[in-house]
């Protein structure tokens, strides 16, 4: 049967993690009616208040990761580069020895911490950007709410699942235990086809 593919109900908890405050009003809303509509109970988990520093630690390292990357670039080539990118080496080149291992310190720090949001749950719920899918003139758009999780190295699985103000897809950010890769794939599928039933229309 279809229960029997898709397994057990989750443990889930919905997390507000860094930079969710700048998330848009129809996104919010969005998440908190699809938390609500599911058949199982969801616990909204507060992080512990070093997350707080999560998205100022993985842009500090990353700068200093594309500064070893693309540092010795020929200024031509440099100059092909988009400004994001440009300024991110610039803070990377310009970043000391002696913060960078007080950035890999917090990291460590912050990777302990993340394993013991699962002694309760299963997976952690939250947004994956901060509203709906950007078009392709208005940039890139936010991995904010990303960040803690690829910083801390757990598996993250978005299923774009909400529907934004525009009728714009928004991304259902779903994430595991380290290791978990394949139960987090699992879980996300009984997201998915709850998901579905909940708004599968009768004919």
């Amino acid at each position: 049967s279809a229960a029997d593919r898709i397994g057990r109900p989750p443990r889930l908890a919905m997390v507000r993690g860094p930079g969710f405050e700048q998330v848009a009003t129809d996104a919010g809303e969005a998440l908190t009616a699809f938390i609500g509509a599911l058949p199982v109970a969801v616990e909204e988990l507060d992080l512990p208040s070093e997350f707080g520093h999560s998205i100022e630690v993985a842009l500090g390292l990353l700068n200093a990761h594309l500064a070893a990357r693309f540092g010795d670039l020929p200024q031509h080539l440099h100059a092909k580069l988009c400004p994001p990118l440009q300024d991110g080496m610039s803070a990377g080149i310009a970043l000391s020895a002696k913060r960078y291992i007080e950035l890999n310190a917090i990291a460590d720090g912050l990777i302990r911490l993340s394993s013991e949001l699962f002694a309760h749950h299963d997976v952690l719920v939250t947004l994956s950007a901060l509203g709906e899918a950007t078009r392709l003139d208005e940039g890139p758009g936010s991995g904010s709410l990303a960040m803690p999780w690829s910083l801390c190295g757990l598996p993250v699985v978005s299923l774009p699942l909400l529907c934004g103000a525009r009728g714009l897809p928004i991304g259902l950010q779903l994430i595991g235990r380290h290791g978990s890769d394949r139960e987090l794939l699992q879980n996300a599928a009984w997201v998915a086809h709850t998901c579905s039933l909940s708004t599968r229309v009768d004919h």
